[in-house]
């Protein structure tokens, strides 16, 4: 601590330190004694106050410090010495400091200031975040700015949660708001090729072909329909905890197989290649695992692929891999179609959210595919995750522990 009140002392009995004899002047000694306690007690009542109080001059040097101000400005007590330090040592770039230096001097200049800055303190690595009050001061005869610090990083931190939190809810309640939007139309779509092709089924003039036309509609607009309330409650359930684990011996190939001919019709009438890979052979397929949930994963993995690609090829299968501690099963669905912007390849697997959803808005489908398939893949102790190029193609990669029956 600078001993400013030894400055004063020497100008009071007008000696230098070395000729002073305290013998010859008894009546000054009593008044720097007084001086001295006088001091001592103010920096006790400094140091015993709930908030930093640090005194400088306009350039930043320090003059004066309590002890609170110690834990806010410095990671260690023996960095931090009046008149060996200067605050801009501080702040993390230049613009901070010259705007400091611009501050301090309108304080000096006899105004009042508060500003909320982030601090690096000496000694640490960690940034802080204080608030800081200056006021202009007198400290034995020199003027100076006394700055009240407080630390609100806590508080900052916590207000920052509370803006994401925001954030996301009002994302949250737009999403939701075009969803309800959205499934009107979802589902209005096909109840009314439903509605309409089967009141065409009673005409007598109807020749067969078309009478097989219209009833493959009704069939596939039903499916339609039955997915779109299918994914609305099992999100449902997913969001109430409701879903479980329900693990057979269920063979990987016959589910391929399977998926192949539930997306073949569609991948050849879009004029795409529609092709599958297994990973082992057929007496070796079989393994504990719920091929039900995954079976829907990759479902909707193949229909987004499907619908997102307009020409090329859609690949979709599984191996064996090696992993750190245990192997694991590799499914995966390959598409060349429009890909996904990187910095949109995570949150694709929010609920509402849609592999072409860059306005905001929804156009078709619920956005519920991707949410579910995320999903079940934590239930089964996996995970799922995507390698894209925007404008060449996607990969969506599920990983499921492998569990042979052997």
């Amino acid at each position: 601590m600078r001993d400013d009140w030894r400055e004063q002392r020497n100008q009071i009995i007008g000696l230098g330190e070395n000729s002073f004899k305290k013998s010859y002047y008894p009546e000054l000694q009593e008044k720097l004694s007084e001086l001295e306690t006088s001091y001592k007690n103010l920096k006790s009542v400094f140091d015993n106050v709930g908030e930093g109080i640090v005194l400088h001059d306009e350039n930043g040097n320090i003059y004066f410090h309590n002890r609170q101000s110690e834990g806010i400005i410095s990671a260690r007590k023996d960095v931090l010495k009046d008149n060996e330090f200067n605050l801009l040592d501080l702040f993390f770039n230049d613009c901070d400091k010259n705007k400091m230096l611009s501050i301090w001097g309108e304080v000096m200049g006899g105004a009042s200031r508060v500003i909320s800055i982030p601090l690096l303190p000496l000694g640490s690595e960690k940034k802080v975040y204080v608030q800081v009050s200056m006021n202009k001061t007198i400290w034995y005869g020199k003027p100076l700015i006394v700055g009240v610090i407080r630390d609100f990083t806590e508080r900052a931190r916590f207000e920052h949660q509370l803006v994401k939190a925001k954030e996301k809810a009002e994302e949250g309640e737009r999403l939701m708001t075009a969803f309800l939007q959205n499934i009107s139309h979802e589902i209005r779509t096909p109840l009314n090729a439903i509605m309409g092709f089967s009141g065409l089924l009673v005409e007598d003039e109807l020749t067969y072909d078309r009478r097989k036309d219209f009833v493959s509609i009704i069939l596939r607009s039903s499916n339609q329909l039955l997915n779109i309330v299918n994914d609305i409650l099992t999100i449902s359930s997913i969001e109430t905890s409701q879903v479980k684990l329900s693990v057979t011996i269920s063979d990987l190939n016959v589910m391929i197989d399977k998926l192949f001919a539930s997306f073949k019709e569609e991948a050849d009438t879009k004029g795409l290649e529609l092709c599958y890979h297994k990973g082992f052979s057929d007496n070796r397929a079989e393994v504990y695992t719920d091929v039900l949930k995954l079976q829907q994963i990759m479902s909707n993995l193949i229909s987004n692929a499907l619908k997102y690609t307009k020409k090329g090829n859609v690949t979709f299968g599984y191996d064996l891999k090696s992993g750190v501690k245990n192997e694991y099963l590799l499914f995966f669905v390959k598409d060349t179609g429009i890909g996904i912007e990187k910095e949109r390849q995570q949150i694709i697997f929010e609920k509402f959210r849609k592999i072409d959803d860059k306005s905001g808005a929804l156009n078709t489908g619920m956005g519920l595919g991707l949410s579910i398939a995320k999903a079940f893949a934590d239930i089964m102790g996996g995970r799922i995750r995507v390698e894209s190029v925007s404008g060449e193609g996607s990969v969506f990669y599920l990983e499921i522990p492998y569990k042979p029956i052997y």
